[in-house]
């Protein structure tokens, strides 16, 4: 195919146009002028343009009768309307509109729209919505009170983030049957949403109006406080779900009743803190409940330190009914401020029950028994796929590390280890070699972007290494590229 014959294909030339987006810097004003340049550019170039935009001004600025006027008292500028729509304003609007797929409401954009804006646009397309089109859609409002979403809210939407833990409000009571109402009327006139997060007081979540969206595949409302038990049986019903972020209290109850999430796949999970035998007990349930889960990220909330937690378990006891669930690729146990004994056995007993494992984390206060660096070698032999390991606290003052230890090809890119008392900075370069034998392939890239993610779930951690330590060079870059990182 000659060079003309392929940039007269629309379809080519929106690829074309659409990596410009993404990677040239100022896209917005190169896809502009693209535009201009012939016919066969205009729409390819139009689609790639208005695709995502990041707010609603664009759009908006397109009408001439609207203008930025100044405010009085505030002192800042809100567009307004100043005259009617023409029919040639009007045309290209709806043009244009039509090309929206992706667009974010924060609080700034909403604030500088005059709220009676909205109304005259739903009059003047006579209530149907302004973006029909429309598939993404975040929503940031400071205040629930806005008649901006029915407007913008289509059935074409499939993915809806809604953020709204706005400012303190003055009638708390009158603010959460407002978010009530406002998002069963979203839900109505978008009846087809896959994912959708919400962040919102949780009182004012409808479990039967979450549950009324019959094609939802992943919910995450993990941000909005705890959860009543009943939101988990209104999903049942829900044959798609196969993602699930949620915050609930497990306390002395079932998660999950008599009911099932059995398409689940991903199940992340926040509760306050609770005895290890309500999480023992849990976890029987995800496995007989979930039954084909992939992911599991399983968080104990902190609580104040100087609480005791009396109960301490073995972690094989503990975890011991989620071995049933064999397909398990991706597993975070944090168990905050309890206290676990974990031995090489127990660790041995994770390789062994997930041998397909991707990621595995886990988190918790040090106890008398904690594992040897002979685990890693458990799961170099037994998951050959994990591409990131975060163990808590290795016994290493021994000093006895395994030279006959294999040399292997396991490509795992992460490795997170915890810096804590028996931590011997003579037995560095026996370490760093031992591990380099396993994992060759260790990346301090992906390393660095995950000591980052550590560090904001648990707190500052001090990584490094004493000035003057002896690191031979072979070791060296093992060293950059695993964490070593101040116990809890």
């Amino acid at each position: 195919m000659s060079q003309h014959q392929a940039l007269s294909t629309p379809d080519i030339l929106y690829e074309i146009f659409d990596q410009c987006k993404t990677s040239i810097i100022r896209s917005e004003s190169t896809l502009a002028r693209c535009t201009q340049v012939c016919k066969a550019f205009f729409n390819p170039a139009a689609r790639a343009l208005w695709r995502t935009i990041p707010n609603i001004f664009p759009l908006l600025q397109l009408l001439s009768s609207f203008k930025w006027l100044e405010k009085i008292p505030n002192g800042y500028s809100q567009l307004m309307l100043c005259g009617a729509i023409s029919e040639q304003d009007w045309l290209r609007f709806r043009q244009y509109a039509k090309l929206i797929r992706k667009v974010t409401f924060d609080c700034f954009s909403l604030e500088r729209i005059e709220p009676s804006v909205w109304v005259y646009l739903m009059r003047q397309n006579a209530g149907e919505p302004l973006l029909p089109h429309l598939h993404t859609l975040m929503w940031e409002p400071s205040k629930p009170f806005n008649a901006a979403l029915p407007a913008i809210v289509s059935p074409s939407l499939r993915y809806l983030m809604l953020n709204l833990h706005c400012e303190p409000p003055d009638y708390p009571n009158t603010t959460q049957l407002a978010i009530g109402m406002l998002l069963q009327s979203v839900f109505v006139f978008a009846p087809h949403i896959q994912d959708l997060v919400i962040d919102a007081p949780a009182q004012s979540l409808s479990a039967m109006a979450i549950a009324g969206l019959k094609h939802l595949r992943k919910l995450d409302v993990s941000e909005s406080g705890v959860m009543d038990l009943s939101l988990l049986e209104h999903l049942s019903t829900l044959d798609d779900l196969v993602e699930l972020s949620i915050h609930v209290d497990i306390s002395g109850q079932d998660v999950f009743g008599s009911t099932g999430l059995y398409a689940l796949k991903t199940l992340r999970i926040k509760i306050p803190s609770t005895s290890l035998r309500d999480v023992r007990a849990s976890f029987d349930e995800i496995r007989l409940r979930c039954p084909l889960l992939h992911t599991l990220r399983y968080i104990i909330l902190p609580e104040d330190p100087n609480t005791a937690q009396p109960t301490v378990l073995p972690l094989h006891d503990i975890v011991r009914p989620l071995f049933r669930l064999t397909n398990l690729e991706n597993v975070t146990l944090n168990f905050s401020s309890h206290e676990i004994e974990v031995s090489d056995q127990d660790l041995q007993n994770v390789a062994d029950a997930w041998p397909g494992l991707v990621s595995f984390s886990l988190k918790h206060t040090r106890s008398s028994t904690i594992p040897t660096p002979q685990v890693l070698l458990y799961f170099a032999r037994r998951c050959p796929a994990l591409q990131i390991l975060s163990l808590p606290f290795l016994d290493i003052s021994k000093a006895h590390f395994f030279h006959d230890w294999p040399v292997m090809s396991h490509g795992l890119r992460c490795l997170t280890i915890t810096k804590n008392a028996d931590f011997l900075y003579r037995c560095l370069d026996s370490l760093t070699l031992s591990i380099d034998r396993l994992f060759p392939a260790l990346d301090i890239r992906d390393c660095e972007s995950s000591y980052h993610e550590e560090s904001y779930e648990r707190g500052a951690f001090e990584e490094g290494w004493p000035p003057g330590s002896s690191v031979p060079s072979t070791a060296s870059r093992i060293i950059k590229s695993f964490n070593i990182c101040e116990g809890i």
